[in-house]
């Protein structure tokens, strides 16, 4: 049995794009994510994953249509852009991809709305093939596994709530600052624990082989040998400070 307010498996749903950023050489170019990290106002969740299946079908045909419609009234063509097939990509959180507007009068009114911010939102049109309920967030939602990508459209009201742009550079918001801010906090924390953690190795080495270390990185320039056994020191110092990077790094 599936939830009220879902619409049966099988007919259309959309669900938001997050807009990352405007490509800066070519500003019809909208680098966006398709978002799972909140359940959307259809208590719904759209797995990664399951835009696998049907994914090269969409690929074939990756239209962009303003606001869902597949006509117009006046008869002229619905699309107004493209996604870029080769953009796609799909990774445990998100789905990825790069939206490209076309040069004709409705993609460039579309297009413009995005530059200047007055849109921020994106949506997608799929249809449902399979699913099941899951407990999140202390209630029942439920959760997409296999659907079918038909189309990508612009939207001003998108079905998610969090569904507008965060990147910096592109629409700049407190959000954004502060979660820049606790990611370069958390990093620079992660790195002093870790060289706090090896602080005590790296001093004895430094105080029992200083004349052994200064020769390894001064090479020729330093005149006074290093007794035989300090050279290993020296190279495990060494050792010790690569990894340190190396972890940090990763």
């Amino acid at each position: 049995m599936e939830p009220k307010n879902t619409t049966p498996v099988g007919q259309e749903r959309y669900l938001f794009l997050m807009v990352k950023s405007i490509d800066q050489a070519n500003s019809n170019l909208i680098h966006a994510t398709v978002s799972t990290n909140e359940i959307d106002r259809y208590d719904e969740i759209v797995l990664p994953d399951s835009f696998l299946e049907a994914l090269p079908s969409f690929k074939q045909n990756p239209v962009v249509l303003p606001a869902h419609q597949h006509r117009l009234e006046n008869g002229e063509p619905p699309v107004i852009g493209n996604v870029l097939p080769d953009t796609i990509l799909i990774s445990g959180r998100t789905v990825d991809m790069d939206i490209l507007f076309d040069d004709d009068e409705l993609g460039q009114k579309y297009a413009r709305k995005y530059q200047k911010k007055v849109m921020r939102a994106f949506s997608i049109g799929f249809r449902g093939l399979e699913g099941k309920y899951e407990e999140r967030e202390n209630k029942k939602v439920w959760t997409w596994t296999k659907i079918e990508l038909l189309e990508v459209s612009p939207v001003a009201v998108p079905a998610n709530r969090g569904a507008l742009a965060r990147a910096k550079g592109y629409y700049e918001n407190n959000d954004t600052k502060e979660l820049v801010t606790e990611a370069i906090d958390e990093q620079f924390t992660n790195l002093k624990s870790y060289i706090e953690s090896q602080f005590d190795e790296i001093k004895s080495l430094l105080i029992s082989d200083s004349d052994g270390l200064a020769k390894l990185m001064l090479g020729d320039g330093f005149e006074r040998p290093a007794p035989a056994g300090d050279k290993a020191k020296a190279e495990r110092l060494l050792s010790v400070l690569e990894k340190a990077v190396n972890d940090f790094k990763n």
